[in-house]
């Protein structure tokens, strides 16, 4: 069975950026415009790092040149290489700036077009010396890079910070809107697990709950609005502010994860009054961007792993990480059902039964039929998971592999065999101290930890559950011993270390790994750099070949072996005994 194609339009797909986040575009800016060297640096390498992932906007490119070249300004350089840098700076900046506007028949004056977007006059007349004329002198070409980091500083940089808050205000305020008016939908109705959405405003809900139509409004009105409120967020929202602003506040704000001061605990399945909060918003999300629920995923998985560098307390990270997974395996059912289902919905054949009233109520319904979403990104997910071996990972390992398993790739089956056997090994040796431990644990008679960790899910098939009857009976305990290293794992099962690279390939001008001081020597960079302190200082990154064993030397050929050998210093000849 194959999920139906997604059918996109313009406006759902999302514009291509090189930052993974808003907060990382904010850290860029800083560093640019920074009066610190240092950070101006390394805002100019992040630009740099930018570049590699995918275009990065005119403004941008031209900031980090502006920044950069003014950083070796005092480097030693001859007027003449700094006139023409500078020059080349200019000269594209404004070519990029101008060209969008030139598409008429005939050519429009590259003053007027300045004027327009309000570009100083000074810096067409100084690009235009540059280009065509003698160019400007070393103190008019600085002050072109400083006029040009302030008007892009001003056009560009600010605005976007202002519209990127504007935003945030906007679905904030919309997001709050509905939370209130959904909150009055079922705040007389609330779950069977007894879940409180919000324990400072709950019982305010309750109170203001429509009791009569004459005291307060009616349901009907409730629904109008808070559709209306749903719709207007719709039509003012971009694919990018889905996935830089709304995901981000729905997983960080206390949205999908309500703030809980007491009553603390796991929960194992998704609490129904939670559930019946957000699924009508996140149903009409879902139904207008398919990359929603995807990037939503990917999104909690990354935030499960974070909890401990902004929860202190244990109680409490305990509590968002079951809400934040029970939410990932809720939308991944839902979203990515596992088996064929009748019709082309895209819901899961597992879904419950609305309650009473259900979706036309309170919008509580788990059905999402007719939504199409794109494809989930396992890869991005296992990753995330490997780097992070726990009972968290283990948990969503868990829960995607029915999803890889329909591909028809045999290998990734494998893999996502071989990584679950790995994190269930990691599980069970912090449980209990060794597979030794374990297995004296399970002799024990505690199987409780071992029929939750160990115990694969239960089938739901006539036939499978009729060949799990034939079978014999055995222990759900298997040790695992020899295992697979699965994907992003060294041939020894280690996490290799990719987040820092050593300071000695970080202003390497040339991209080429070295792998034994003999290339070291070969290649020649522009800088010269020992090649023992360069693979001293790169450490475990940099693989060196192994040394070859005399019997291998035996069957080299006649030219390696050439190659490979040294002068000999012949001794000097012995004077005979006998004269």
């Amino acid at each position: 069975w194959e999920q139906p194609a997604v059918m996109l339009n313009s406006k759902s797909l999302p514009r291509i950026v090189p930052w993974t986040n808003w907060q990382e575009w904010e850290d860029v800016y800083r560093w640019l415009y920074s009066p610190n060297y240092q950070d101006r640096a390394l805002g100019v390498k992040r630009v740099g790092a930018w570049k590699s992932r995918c275009k990065v906007a005119l403004s941008v490119e031209c900031t980090a040149t502006f920044v950069e070249i003014d950083l070796n300004d005092n480097l030693g350089r001859s007027e003449n290489e700094k006139r023409m840098m500078y020059s080349m700076a200019l000269t594209r900046m404004i070519n990029g700036l101008i060209a969008p506007f030139q598409k008429s028949m005939y050519a429009v004056p590259i003053g007027q077009i300045a004027a327009k977007i309000g570009l100083p006059a000074v810096l067409v007349d100084w690009r235009h010396q540059a280009s065509h004329n003698q160019m400007p002198s070393i103190a008019e070409l600085r002050e072109a890079c400083r006029l040009c980091l302030e008007w892009l500083d001003g056009k560009y940089w600010r605005k976007q910070n202002e519209d990127k808050e504007q935003a945030q205000r906007s679905i904030h305020e919309a997001m709050e809107k509905y939370k209130d008016l959904q909150k009055n939908l079922t705040a007389n109705t609330p779950g069977e697990d007894d879940f409180t959405l919000d324990e400072d405003t709950d019982q305010e809900a309750i109170s203001s709950a429509p009791t009569t139509p004459n005291k307060s409004k009616s349901k009907d009105k409730v629904k109008g609005e808070r559709k209306k409120v749903v719709a207007d967020l719709l039509a003012n929202l971009t694919a990018n502010q889905v996935t830089l602003t709304l995901i981000p506040l729905l997983v960080d704000a206390q949205y999908l994860v309500p703030k809980k001061k007491r009553k603390l605990r796991k929960y194992k399945t998704l609490p129904t009054r939670l559930k019946k909060m957000w699924s009508f918003f996140i149903k009409k999300v879902a139904a207008e961007y398919a990359h929603f629920i995807p990037t939503l995923l990917c999104v909690i998985v990354d935030r499960i792993f974070k909890l401990e560098a902004v929860i202190s307390s244990e109680h409490v990270r305990a509590y968002h990480r079951s809400i934040l997974l029970c939410w990932f395996q809720y939308f991944a059912s839902r979203f990515y059902p596992t088996k064929p289902t009748t019709g082309t919905a895209a819901s899961s054949s597992t879904s419950t039964t609305p309650a009473k009233g259900g979706e036309s109520d309170a919008g509580a319904g788990d059905d999402f039929s007719g939504i199409r979403v794109l494809p989930l990104p396992t890869k991005t997910m296992i990753s995330i998971c490997v780097r992070h071996p726990n009972r968290s990972s283990l948990k969503i390992i868990r829960t995607i592999k029915p999803i890889v398993e329909l591909l028809e790739d045999p290998k990734e089956h494998k893999r996502i065999e071989d990584i679950e056997k790995y994190l269930l090994q990691i599980v069970i040796t912090e449980k209990f101290g060794s597979a030794e431990a374990a297995e004296a644990q399970k002799q024990a008679e505690v199987p409780n930890f071992f029929a939750e960790e160990a115990a694969p899910a239960p089938q739901t098939s006539s036939s499978s559950s009729a060949e799990t009857k034939e079978e014999p009976a055995r222990s759900i305990w298997v040790p695992v011993k020899d295992i697979t290293p699965g994907i992003g794992l060294l041939p020894n099962g280690q996490l290799p270390v990719l987040d820092a690279l050593p300071l000695a390939l970080d202003d390497f001008q040339l991209a080429t790994f070295l792998i034994s001081e003999k290339d070291a020597k070969r290649i020649r960079p522009l800088d010269p750099i020992d090649p023992q302190v360069f693979l001293q200082q790169a450490g475990p990154l940099i693989l060196q070949p192994p040394q070859k064993t005399e019997q291998e030397d035996e069957t080299m050929s006649v030219d390696e072996q050439l190659e490979h050998a040294q002068p000999v210093d012949e001794p000097e000849a012995k004077a005979s005994p006998k004269g």
